[in-house]
């Protein structure tokens, strides 16, 4: 996605599509009201027409607008003008780009920046702007098959500020805005990504990566660097994985000289740290009009449930860590026993089968085509 800032008459903008602002009570913003001007009234007649009210998050796609250069034009509604803040630009964004995202369009002009909250001002719109926009263009891409988006992808997005505002403030806050929304994605993906792909050694070189890109200084440490240190705690953490184990230390230093650094620390778990084995008592504690048969039934679902680890279908099937391999559950004694066998059994069929459809909805489209569904469908046959 390339971001950049637009400058001159919205009617005169040439774009693939620009997209405008329409508050309640069917009220134009500035760049609308140009429109209308420009159109002849064109806008106040669609308006008129109750086709967009201007309620929060609606839209309405027009195309070629007399007298207006751009070759679509988007109505986004924008709520009350009073209760117009932060939280409602952002989904006015949200709601443009999403709306975008299904055109034809591969570029755009987005001016509700000029309508932007007293508060948060027009760096600060622009800042919002390009987060939200990469937030709801990102993708987790696979890693096998095709990485390619299926869809007419959004390649350019322009924006537009108010006359008063600096041109090389906003440059800036467009600049921070799609560092920190790449930032977030990257975020997004390694989250994303299985275990047996995104291991400790993995986000170290994603680190890594990082340092080369930007003026950043990262240090990885090692288990003999780590035992030399006495981190201890940490490595008997790692111990429950067959992955070594990384530190990684990253260091920014754009402040002033004196300034006092700022320090962030945050973990990252790339395994399952619990037990090989363990068994649960609850059913003995389970409501009357559950029934303790229930309750086995019940447990077996939701523990598969939690245990779900989406598997890549690339690399590595197993997982990095030592999972929980068994799991064992009491029954009241005035139970029946075959009567807990059987529920437990049920259970855990319908515990494997949301995770067959889990897995199904998370394989990538180039993988899971009808035919994959078909093959799957005939092996749960067999």
């Amino acid at each position: 996605m390339e971001f950049s800032i637009k400058s001159g008459s919205p009617e005169k903008l040439r774009t693939g599509a620009l997209v405008v602002g329409v508050f309640e009570s069917r009220k134009p913003g500035a760049a609308a009201a140009a429109l209308d001007a420009a159109s002849k009234g064109r806008i106040t007649e669609v308006l008129a027409s109750g086709d967009l009210e201007g309620k929060a998050g609606s839209t309405l796609l027009l195309h070629k607008l007399p007298g207006v250069a751009a070759d679509r034009i988007l109505l986004v509604g924008l709520g009350k003008e009073k209760d117009f803040g932060l939280k409602e630009f952002r989904d006015a964004v949200a709601a443009s780009v999403r709306a975008l995202r299904d055109t034809g369009a591969a570029d755009a002009v987005i001016t509700l920046a000029e309508q932007a909250p007293r508060k948060l001002g027009g760096a600060g719109a622009l800042r919002q702007s390009a987060i939200v926009a990469l937030d709801v263009l990102y993708r987790y891409a696979s890693p096998v098959g095709e990485t390619k988006d299926p869809s007419r992808a959004l390649a350019a997005l322009g924006f537009t500020v108010p006359k008063k505002g600096s041109a090389s403030a906003a440059a800036e806050a467009l600049k921070q805005g799609e560092a920190i929304g790449h930032g977030m994605s990257l975020t997004r993906t390694l989250g994303n990504l299985p275990p047996n792909i995104c291991t400790p050694t993995y986000l170290a070189e994603q680190a890594l990566e990082l340092g080369k890109r930007g003026d950043i200084k990262v240090t990885v440490l090692d288990r003999p660097e780590l035992e030399k240190l006495g981190m201890g705690s940490f490595l008997s953490v790692s111990d429950g994985s067959r992955q070594p184990p990384k530190f990684i230390v990253m260091e920014y230093r754009g402040g002033k000289k004196n300034d006092a650094p700022v320090v962030l620390v945050g973990k990252g778990i790339t395994f399952d740290t619990g037990a090989a084995d363990a068994v649960i008592t609850l059913a003995e504690q389970a409501p009357r009009k559950l029934g303790s048969a229930s309750a086995l039934r019940q447990s077996a679902i939701v523990a598969l449930d939690v245990l779900y680890r989406y598997a890549s279908p690339v690399g590595e099937t197993k997982e990095s860590s030592r999972a929980l391999a068994t799991l064992g559950f009491t029954v009241p004694k005035k139970g029946s026993a075959s009567a807990a066998a059987e529920a437990l059994k049920q259970g855990e069929a319908i515990g494997h089968g949301m995770s067959l459809t889990r897995t199904l909805g998370n394989l990538p489209p180039n993988i899971c085509t009808p035919t994959y569904l078909a093959e799957q469908a005939l092996e749960l046959g067999k």
